[in-house]
């Protein structure tokens, strides 16, 4: 199909009542989805970028705290998982999107591409290469990943209209959930981009075309969809906000102009950081009038929505703040897995998971608040912070665990995130010693036949037992 709508709502609406209409049911990744096959379509004023459509209730916080977060280059899960609690979902480790198009966009094997685009259409407007590859063949041809982009190639061209050249943008979609993906994030994002590439390179931001190879929703946004096609046929007017194209005569240059994004973005994102911790400062005043707005509506979401607490550092039990670098603790478990290693090699998973990695993690709980015969209360923590790393290794299919190092610190560090931080926050030591009894208890339940209980897989129990031993200063502090 192919149409040409008005801005982000006008196409939603009618979008949804052609996947209503003409959309077949197909097996999928995850299940099955419905769905249209080749869709091409054109937003003519991209800016109105706020889904107002009733049904839909987009939250514009997540949406401009995700487009922030993409074009500073990031792909963290900490900081996304404020907005989106199930992020760490579409992560392989729970720490990074793989496939996120923050390094993609900004530091593509060292070359920022966005940068690149500005500089190649300033030095000509009408050039036809202004392309930024979001697909790595490299990387992405991967079968055992929850992450691949769904959006692969973006192309910056310019196109006369009534004598007035316009920046349009071109989007090649693989894969496109209207719902989370298209309507949630993506034509958000790449409205923001073209609207920077377009103030940057002094050319009139202009239309958005989009080729989706598959568009489609899942069965839990089928109410959801079929409420928002009922809007069809009624104008829908989404509201503009600020623009970033503001003229500033002391900003001569293309060059200038770029840095000052630069700027202003990094600033934004580390006031979006302190408002996390729950430091609800007014914003500054920002040079873009588009970025003082994303300050505001972010003020305004976590003064009244904050619920992070207060950390402090007088717990007897547990370290709440963040440490700046690996305890000693950690450092000295994975010393302990090395020492261990050379003796007993792989003896840790030589009979599968059933026979020797799940009994070891087992002989550990049971162990939790029960130190003596040898072994203190660091050793038994230790020794079940190593298991469960190992496990994670070889869920990987790291068998030999070569990446321990790494994956032990990236299991720690999300100790700190706030998903991390909810599982132990307020808890005692021996409450948390009875959370982990219960989870392994119920994971191993299911262990054999389905690799984990229905709602908790490996990987997530993995994350949450090690969270509730690595908050604690008998683990980081060794010899405390």
């Amino acid at each position: 199909m192919s149409a040409t709508f008005r801005n982000a709502s006008d196409a939603l609406i009618h979008l949804s009542k052609s996947l209503l209409e003409n959309a077949r049911r197909v097996p999928g990744r995850t299940g099955e989805v419905s769905e249209i096959k080749g869709v091409n379509f054109t937003l003519e004023k991209p800016l109105e970028r706020e889904v107002g459509v009733p049904p839909r209730r987009a939250s514009l916080a997540a949406q401009i705290a995700e487009t922030l977060w993409v074009l500073s280059g990031r792909n963290d899960v900490e900081f996304i998982s404020h907005y989106l609690p199930r992020a760490k979902d579409f992560s392989d480790d729970g720490v990074v999107w793989r496939a996120g198009y923050g390094p993609r966009l900004r530091s593509w094997q060292g070359v920022d591409q966005v940068a690149a685009v500005c500089q190649l259409l300033t030095a000509d407007p009408h050039s036809r290469r202004g392309v930024i590859s979001l697909f790595d063949p490299a990387e992405d041809f991967i079968i055992d990943t929850v992450d691949v982009p769904c959006n692969n190639w973006l192309a910056f061209q310019t196109t006369a209209r009534d004598g007035v050249d316009e920046l349009d943008l071109f989007v090649s979609t693989r894969s496109n959930d209207i719902i989370w993906g298209w309507s949630g994030i993506n034509q958000f994002e790449w409205s923001v981009l073209l609207e920077v590439v377009a103030w940057v390179t002094r050319i009139n931001p202009g239309r958005i075309h989009y080729n989706i190879a598959s568009l489609h929703y899942y069965p839990r946004h089928q109410n959801m969809i079929e409420a928002i096609a009922k809007y069809a046929g009624t104008p829908w007017d989404a509201g503009q906000q600020p623009p970033v194209n503001k003229e500033l005569k002391y900003i001569s240059s293309s060059e200038d102009r770029f840095g000052l994004f630069e700027l202003e973005l990094e600033t934004l994102v580390s006031y979006v950081e302190r408002l996390h911790t729950g430091d609800t400062k007014k914003p500054d005043v920002y040079v873009i009038p588009l970025f003082q707005y994303f300050a505001g509506v972010l003020y305004e979401h976590w003064l009244k929505n904050s619920k992070v607490k207060e950390a402090t550092t007088s717990d007897r039990d547990f370290v709440l703040k963040r440490p700046d670098a690996l305890p000693a603790g950690v450092l000295k478990a994975i010393e302990l897995k090395e020492e261990k290693g050379k003796v007993y090699r792989g003896s840790w998973c030589a009979r599968g998971e059933l026979f020797s990695i799940l009994p070891n993690i087992a002989r550990k709980v049971d162990r939790l608040g029960h130190p003596g015969a040898g072994d203190s209360e660091w050793d038994t923590l230790a020794d079940l912070f190593n298991y469960l790393v190992l496990y994670r290794c070889w869920t990987m299919g790291d068998t030999e665990a070569k990446q321990f190092a790494d994956q032990a610190a990236r299991l720690f560090w999300y100790t700190y995130s706030d998903s991390g931080r909810a599982l132990w926050v307020g808890q005692t030591e021996e409450g948390l010693n009875e959370d982990i009894r219960h989870l392994f208890d119920g994971f191993l339940k299911g262990a054999e036949s389905k690799g984990g209980t229905k709602d908790l897989p490996r990987q997530e129990v993995i994350r949450q037992i090690v969270a509730q031993i690595a908050c604690r200063r008998a683990f980081q502090e060794v010899g405390r």
